[in-house]
């Protein structure tokens, strides 16, 4: 009974290991593109590119950095990947704002250094002196769960890409969206609300169409060493813009 079952189980599962066996290498080095130094602890994801996922969704693959920035990405199956870089520090995401890391992967070993730039982080801080959004999210069950204060934030390059701040800090009276873009590269920022009345620094108010403004960030130098701020997350080198929430929006529900 015993062998029968081996030679079963060996019969059902023997084609998945040979697809597994089969299967591409991706491997390379994460360089910094100004220094040639490795990019350490970042994440490399290989993104299958194609324009029928069916309710599957693209296959996704995974690697992290080791200190000389080498990375290897092993049984990922015959294809074209773009290949994306995430919790890489200052450095920019390529799939966000390229150039564009394209792989195809067949069998054996695919080589792919890739080169990252440095980019600077765009923190919009939106305050909430009165609790409002805390206030809302209770009279409101549908919203309790929704993180953030319900304001919407993209950038959008000459090319008309539009891309979203997400949330990345959140407390009962302050909220952050953050993300990194390319120095010295013309945006326009976009910050609007259907839920609140905005105002900026220097309580302005901001229509109900919203704040667009033009923005170009240099990359910042670098902070006082003897100057320590008191919350961790405000010690990250930014280009802040301030928003506050002034009040409930008159169409809001």
């Amino acid at each position: 009974m015993r062998t029968f079952l081996a030679l079963f189980l060996g019969c059902v599962f023997l084609p998945v290991c040979l697809s597994a066996q089969t299967g591409g290498r991706v491997s390379g080095a994460i360089l910094s593109d100004e220094t040639g130094a490795p990019i350490v602890g970042a994440t490399v994801v290989a993104v299958q590119q194609s324009s029928n996922f069916g309710k599957v969704g693209p296959a996704i693959f995974r690697s992290t950095t080791e200190l000389d920035g080498s990375y290897a990405i092993a049984n990922v199956p015959s294809g074209d990947y773009l290949l994306c870089l995430y919790e890489a520090g200052d450095y920019l995401d390529p799939c966000q704002w390229g150039p564009a890391t394209n792989a195809t992967i067949a069998t054996g070993t695919t080589s792919l250094d890739i080169r990252v730039r440095k980019g600077v982080r765009l923190a919009v801080r939106v305050g909430d002196a009165e609790n409002l959004v805390a206030q809302y999210k209770k009279s409101s069950p549908d919203a309790s769960a929704i993180p953030g204060a319900f304001i919407r934030i993209t950038v959008t390059d000459t090319q008309g890409k539009m891309r979203t701040l997400p949330l990345t800090y959140a407390s009962e009276r302050l909220y952050e969206y953050s993300t990194l873009v390319p120095p010295d590269t013309d945006l326009t920022l976009n910050v609007s609300s259907s839920f609140f009345m905005l105002a900026d620094q220097s309580d302005n108010p901001i229509g109900e169409q919203g704040y667009s403004a033009p923005l170009r960030l240099s990359i910042p130098k670098p902070p006082d060493p003897r100057i320590r701020l008191p919350f961790a997350f405000l010690d990250r080198r930014a280009t802040v813009i301030p928003v506050k929430i002034r009040a409930a929006a008159s169409g809001a529900p």
